[in-house]
């Protein structure tokens, strides 16, 4: 055997071993190896490696590996008891995640801030020994690493004879994992990534005083594309960075103590002293095995002492690794700890992210040092930019294409601000903080900024392993992320915030953070706001390069406290809880009109116009002082309180346009279908993105893209409509409706017949009923001249008539059945019904208007004007709707057009459905051409 073949063999012997039971080690390797000389150098190698472990050996969420002792199935019951009894009321336990000799590893629920965090506890027979104050010394060690790409320490201490620490949960995958699934190494842009966060963790660990010293793919978390450093149980601890003496360690010197494979030469040869150097070493091979999915064929080792500087090139086996990328790997694998780069700095110079992520850490008692391009932790905040910051402003970039040299990718989202440690007060001043970078910046010129509640939904989107851009790109289809944190810091507030080109990743512009009292966050979100609208202004124009403060302050944190409670109520669909939370904030701050336009929305949701109307007239003398966004709410809601309805759509565009991920889009849409401009509603539908922003999970878009694409005679794409509408929302039961109605429409009543056989296999008791469906069908198949329309209407009226037999009081099947006896032409019968209806709801516009119609038709149009003599409150275009179609059954074509000509332009509610229910109202005047193009099937 050569002397590679029999160092070869010793580490790959001594590699299969650690994959053994700890106790079963030395008897597998006497039954594979017959070498006694092998076996000798192996079992030396173990002894080493076992002399010490580190105390936190497996950290969560990652499986136990197999290197572990294991305790019977008995001691595992008495650890979980113990365990649960000693945290009970503090963390609930829910299921193991992981396991060492030392400690154990739970996923628990913390039930004072009701989240999922990670509990790690020592075995009670440890902490007898000399365990319990290492695992505390350990403990303290990483409670002082607070940076995005290290697991943070949310808690620690000792209760009864347990000692623990507590992580925050984060759903992901090891490196080690990720490398099994690839046979040549990761994808370039992820490789470089990985590696970016590692070199970031260790610059700070290194700058706070802390060698990790058994970096490897296991202690590599990946959670979307980023990556967390963990496990420093086998890490030292140099100038007192943990509270201990210096120099103290949390393993002892002269032990190997490490992952062969990644260790230093000076780790393999039980070095006394080891510094930061050897974690350059592990990062090196770390970077080899990313790039190829294998270790270097030559890892130093200490029986080969001959071995010189690792210099096989790594571009020969990956030839897209940048350049200079391979020769710090180069470097980086040196055997003479003096060959290698002076500091972590230099990894991230070679990969071109310490100038584009901000300065490091000049002292560990900076939280915030250098971050990852996409993400935001605890201990990373609000950054605000220098008005010298060469931004350009560029459209239509949503994060796939590389971005344009000096250019900003529109439109802009801001996301929530996140919070250290998860405390509830920090997390809601962090959407304070976010809410207000998007107002102050919505008035900028030619910037398109998300709305607020879309980039907070879209946050509140995001998906286990995501960062907060991903989610906020993916959910609003942002090209730039202004995202930031905020953070205590020795009883002072501090904020920071990053600007992430979506397309790259990179951080184009980080200004210093702003810091103040917990008792002034207002004036400091107004600096904050200031500097972020500084660094997006154009550098080279002396115009702006001082931009003036907001024209109004942010609110007081109380008021906005109501306000965020509003905006959830609001994006619940809660509107009338919404209303109260809006105002309560208002009633808290007199000069935070904003909550006053929401509170305005909110009630005109809800159908309390006259209180809208008040909220409005309350703002009017203070517009000046909102962002032109909220400006255009405003508009919009007035004109429609005043029935102006051209005004509102040229408002409401003006919105979509300012506000992308809004529901703008839908709101116009809605408002063009019922000034029966279906064209225009189309357009504004398919432009839109019902898989981001406040558009996501919104059903109702698909029912006005169905309208749409009826009235303009797609029936083929209106069924298409209801389909996807189907699929995504089953709980939808208009989605049937509509699929019903196309099909109808196209006299296809195979598909018709499927179709309301399905609808007869669902819950009967709803306003969309299988009964409803299949009058909505013989309307459709009526209007559209198809033949075999009335045997629909004769199914609709035997399943209607069957369900009111024992629900004789659901409002929805009665309206159906009266609206059947109206198709049916039985007048009187219909008149009955809807008056009866009218009774019991003497407010409802659509009973007193079909009341009146039946009437006229049976006969008695005096009775008819009567009801339709008051007007409707909040609702005029459907009264003129009425009257319209009152004066159409009659024969006036000429006052019939006029009136239905007036109701367009005041916006009818439901109009997609009227020509069709309305098919004997304009029959009587169906060849004027006036008429016929208002209500045909196609405009």
């Amino acid at each position: 055997m050569t002397g590679d073949d029999r160092r070869d063999r010793i580490w790959e012997r001594f590699e299969q071993a650690l994959d053994q039971p700890i106790e079963a080690r030395r008897d597998w390797l006497r039954e594979v190896e017959p070498d006694p000389d092998v076996r000798a150098e192996v079992e030396g190698l173990l002894d080493g490696h076992e002399a010490e472990g580190g105390l936190l050996d497996r950290p969560p969420p990652l499986p136990p590996s197999s290197d572990e002792e294991t305790l019977d199935a008995d001691d595992d019951a008495t650890m979980e008891a113990r365990v649960r009894a000693v945290f009970e009321g503090t963390y609930g336990l829910v299921r193991e995640l992981g396991r060492g000799g030392m400690s154990r590893v739970y996923l628990a629920w913390e039930r004072k801030h009701q989240r999922r965090v990670v509990l790690k506890v020592l075995r009670p027979e440890v902490a007898a020994g000399s365990g319990a104050e290492r695992f505390s010394r350990e403990a303290r060690l990483v409670a002082r690493l607070s940076h995005p790409n290290v697991v943070p320490l949310i808690d620690s201490g000792v209760k009864g004879d347990l000692a623990y620490y507590v992580m925050p949960y984060i759903d992901g995958l090891s490196l080690r994992e990720r490398l099994r699934g690839v046979e040549a190494g990761l994808p370039m842009e992820s490789a470089l990534a990985v590696l970016r966060d590692v070199a970031k963790a260790l610059d700070f660990a290194h700058v706070s005083g802390v060698v990790h010293r058994d970096l490897k793919p296991d202690n590599v978390l990946l959670a979307g594309p980023h990556a967390y450093l963990f496990d420093f149980g086998v890490a030292r601890a140099r100038s007192g960075a943990d509270g201990t003496p210096a120099g103290t360690a949390l393993t002892r010197d002269g032990a190997f103590l490490g992952t062969p494979g990644y260790a230093a030469p000076e780790q393999l040869w039980g070095a006394t002293s080891l510094d930061h150097r050897a974690d350059l070493w592990a990062w090196g091979v770390l970077a080899w095995e990313v790039f190829t999915g294998e270790l270097p064929p030559n890892p130093a080792n200490p029986l080969d002492a001959g071995s010189t500087a690792y210099d096989e090139g790594l571009l020969a086996r990956r030839p897209e690794v940048p350049e200079p990328v391979a020769a710090i790997v180069a470097r980086c694998l040196q055997l003479e700890p003096a060959r290698r780069p002076e500091s972590a700095a230099d990894l991230l110079d070679a990969l071109g992210a310490a100038g584009r992520a901000g300065p490091r850490s000049p002292h560990p008692e900076s939280p915030g040092a250098s971050r990852t391009s996409r993400w935001v932790a605890a201990g990373v905040g609000v950054v605000a930019v220098g008005a010298t910051a060469a931004l350009l402003l560029r459209g239509g970039d949503t994060g796939v294409a590389p971005a344009t040299e000096g250019a900003l990718g529109l439109p802009v989202a801001v996301a929530p601000f996140e919070a250290t440690g998860g405390d509830p007060a920090l997390t809601l001043l962090g959407r304070f903080a976010g809410d207000w970078v998007t107002q102050g910046i919505q008035d900028l010129d030619g910037l398109e900024v998300v709305p607020w509640p879309a980039s907070v939904g879209a946050a509140a989107d995001r998906q286990p392993t995501e960062d907060v851009v991903a989610a906020v790109v993916r959910g609003t289809g942002a090209g730039t992320v202004i995202v930031g944190s905020v953070y205590d810091l020795d009883g002072r507030l501090r904020f920071r915030a990053e600007v992430v080109d979506a397309a790259t990743g990179l951080v184009v512009s980080a200004p210093e953070p702003v810091a103040t009292s917990p008792d002034s966050s207002e004036a400091a979100l107004q600096t904050l706001v200031d500097r972020i609208r500084s660094s997006l202004a154009i550098a080279g124009d002396e115009r702006l390069s001082a931009i003036p403060g907001l024209a109004r302050d942010p609110p007081t944190f109380e008021a906005y406290r109501a306000f965020d409670q509003g905006l959830e109520l609001y994006l619940a669909q809660d509107y009338a809880e919404a209303t109260t939370a809006f105002q309560t904030a208002w009633s808290r701050d007199t000069t935070f009109h904003s909550a006053l336009v929401y509170a305005a929305a909110t009630a005109m949701n809800t159908g309390d116009l006259e209180r809208a109307d008040e909220v409005l007239d309350r703002v009017e003398p203070h517009l000046a002082s909102l962002g032109a966004a909220e400006q255009s709410r405003w508009e919009a809601m007035r004109a429609v309180a005043d029935g102006d309805s051209p005004r509102a759509l040229r408002a409401m565009a003006r919105l979509a346009d300012s506000g992308p991920g809004s529901r703008a889009p839908y709101n116009f849409a809605l408002l063009a279908l019922s000034m029966n401009r279906p064209a225009d509603a189309l357009a504004a539908l398919e432009a839109a993105d019902p898989d981001r922003g406040e558009m996501k999970g919104w059903a109702q878009y698909w029912t006005q893209l169905a309208h749409a694409r009826h009235l303009l005679g797609d029936y083929d794409g209106e069924a298409a409509a209801a389909a996807e509408m189907r699929r995504r929302h089953p709980e939808r039961r208009v989605a049937l409706v509509l699929e019903v109605r196309a099909r109808a429409a196209q006299g296809r009543m195979d598909e018709v017949a499927r179709l309301l056989d399905l609808a007869e296999t669902m819950a009967p008791e709803t306003y969309w009923s299988a009964g409803g469906a299949a009058v909505v069908a013989a309307e459709a198949a009526r209007a559209h001249g198809h033949e075999g329309w009335e045997p629909l209407l004769a199914r609709g009226e035997r399943w209607l008539d069957s369900r009111l037999a024992s629900a004789p009081d659901h409002g929805g099947h009665r309206y159906w059945r009266a609206s059947a006896d109206y198709d049916a032409r039985r007048w009187t019968q219909a008149r009955a019904r809807f008056e009866a209806l009218l009774s019991d709801e003497p407010d409802s516009d659509t009973y007193r208007g079909m009341a009146a119609l039946s009437a006229a038709h049976a006969g008695d149009v005096a009775a008819a004007e009567a009801l339709l003599e008051a007007p409707f409150p909040g609702a005029p275009g459907e009264h003129t709707a009425y009257r319209a179609r009152l004066a159409a059954l009659q024969g006036d074509a000429d006052e019939a057009a006029a009136l239905l000509a007036l109701a367009l332009e005041q916006g009818v509610g439901g109009w997609a459905w009227i020509p069709a229910s309305g098919f004997d109202d304009f029959a009587p005047v169906s060849n004027d051409p006036r008429i016929a193009r208002m209500v045909g099937p196609e405009h």
